[in-house]
């Protein structure tokens, strides 16, 4: 590793993540602050929750772990939210925020200024800067680290990497279940393309797939063990796939359209600051992204692992831009038939998708 281009990295997120450092108070939306009794509240461990109104059934168990836990101690010890969260949301993410894409990168393409550039792409992108969802750059953090992870699984066959790889795939959706959701597509996804397409074995068939899937299943089956702590509970209250959560409608439809996800630009993002629900037009610089990324597709196009994530930025413009032209009624579709899908209201918690997809394609285009 080149620890040049990581130091850095390091800087230039501290300088632009400087607030986070301290410890303000944030607020906003639906993040809700919190005194030292009321988070004290949160150490213990009900699938009943008394914090809101006259009580019910507490549909973000999973979050226990990283969150409800850990602030429930930070409350028990007098402290309030203002620094739990830096603990246990802002300051990971910082530090961590500069690895993933780079190791993925990094170990492809044996470049660290692959790695540089990649990571930039991935950390400071206008939704990532102007969405007001920290808690999906945190879990999008921890999903670089369980996609980079679940690749070494593959090519190593280590059944501890395995291991690692279901924690890794825990804590992701202990901090937000939607990238969770994405992430076990990913996995999935490149599973079956890694073992057709990528793997050295010289007969194909069924038995060319059963390594790779016998390693998915291992990961598959330590995660459900890690989780069934809310699972069973959930199940139990007939509340997994039946919640108000999952039975909000369709949202924010006008708000996105293709130039919106072809650009990765964020329609709230007016270049400074988050101005919600007011949409701002493209600038033209942002039409480089698009431009970098397909150049790197083309000049790597012969890499195949370079192919697989051009497909997943594909798909993530396509999801992303909702019900816009073209394709206006498969967004409805999915979300009305997919189960789970209806947790995502509004589509652009599918940035990821594209985030991930661009930040390799560009990473290599700088590589070649």
């Amino acid at each position: 590793m080149n620890r040049k281009y990581i130091y850095i990295l390091t800087v230039v997120l501290l300088l632009t993540y400087s607030r986070w450092i301290s410890f303000r108070v944030f607020t906003w939306g639906d993040w809700w602050y919190f005194f030292s009794e009321s988070m004290s509240e949160f150490r213990h461990v009900t699938v009943w929750n008394t914090i809101f109104n006259m009580g019910a059934i507490d549909v973000t168990l999973w979050r226990q772990p990283v969150l409800n836990l850990p602030f429930g101690l930070f409350g028990q010890w007098g402290l309030s939210q203002e620094v739990a969260e830096k603990f246990i949301i802002f300051w990971p993410t910082i530090i961590l925020g500069n690895f993933g894409i780079y190791f993925i990168l990094k170990r492809q393409f044996k470049s660290s200024v692959s790695g540089f550039v990649g990571t930039v792409v991935f950390n400071y992108n206008s939704y990532y800067l102007g969405t007001t969802h920290i808690l999906i750059y945190t879990a999008g953090v921890w999903g670089v680290f369980t996609l980079f992870c679940f690749i070494e699984v593959l090519k190593k066959h280590s059944i501890s990497l395995a291991i690692l790889t279901a924690i890794l795939m825990s804590i992701t959706g202990f901090y937000d279940l939607r990238v969770l959701y994405m992430l076990c597509f990913i996995l999935f996804s490149f599973c079956l393309y890694y073992s057709i397409f990528l793997t050295s074995t010289a007969k194909g068939g069924v038995k060319k797939l059963l390594p790779s899937v016998s390693l998915l299943l291992l990961v598959i089956l330590l995660f459900l063990l890690f989780n069934l702590f809310w699972i069973m509970p959930m199940v139990s209250a007939k509340s997994l796939v039946e919640n108000s959560i999952l039975k909000r409608g369709l949202f924010g439809n006008s708000f996105l359209n293709i130039k919106y996800t072809l650009t990765l630009y964020y329609p709230f993002w007016d270049g400074t600051r988050t101005t919600p629900f007011i949409t701002h037009r493209v600038p033209p610089l942002y039409w480089l992204i698009p431009t970098l990324a397909c150049t790197g597709m083309l000049l790597n196009r012969k890499s195949r692992i370079v192919f697989f994530f051009g497909i997943v930025a594909l798909l993530g413009i396509f999801l992303t831009k909702q019900v816009a032209a073209p394709f206006t009624n498969l967004y409805p579709f999915l979300f009305n038939n997919i189960p789970g899908y209806s947790a995502f209201r509004e589509a652009t918690k599918y940035y990821f998708f594209i985030i991930l997809g661009y930040s390799i394609l560009i990473g290599s285009c700088v590589s070649w």
